[in-house]
């Protein structure tokens, strides 16, 4: 929209947000804005890369989950019936982004992470389309 109304084109690059994260850190990075999970501007900020007065809350992430369509569908309506889901589990697939890190911060809070710590796994995706810094993402 900014750029068809001012006539300015805008650049748009999508990386996973570790890639991208990193690549800041490095220096590799250029772009004008970055949009990072807040504890990663955080760093960025911490590290001298972005400036820490700039730091603005735009939105939240909301998780999802699901099971196959054969499956019964576990109850995770509480905390105590979401630790009984993971621990029934024969498999958990997580996400590599940062929402993967946040989900296993929260299966360690409802005290589970080491039972099942040989099930929740990263997934590896490949998509080199799709990364500006041509790592999967």
């Amino acid at each position: 929209m900014f750029g068809r109304e001012r006539g300015i084109p805008v650049q748009v690059a999508t990386d996973n947000g570790h890639h991208i994260h990193q690549a800041a850190l490095r220096g590799e990075a250029d772009a004008d804005v970055v949009l990072l999970p807040a504890d990663m501007i955080a760093a960025l900020a911490a590290a001298g890369v972005a400036d820490d007065g700039t730091k603005v809350a735009i939105g939240s992430v909301r998780i999802g989950a699901a099971v196959h369509a054969d499956a019964p569908v576990p109850d995770v309506s509480t905390v105590a019936a979401l630790r009984n889901a993971l621990l029934a589990a024969n498999a958990v697939l997580l996400t590599r982004a940062p929402t993967g890190d946040h989900l296993m911060q929260a299966i360690a809070r409802v005290g589970v992470a080491e039972a099942i710590a040989y099930m929740p796994a990263p997934y590896p995706t490949r998509c080199r389309s799709c990364s500006p810094m041509g790592r999967p993402c």
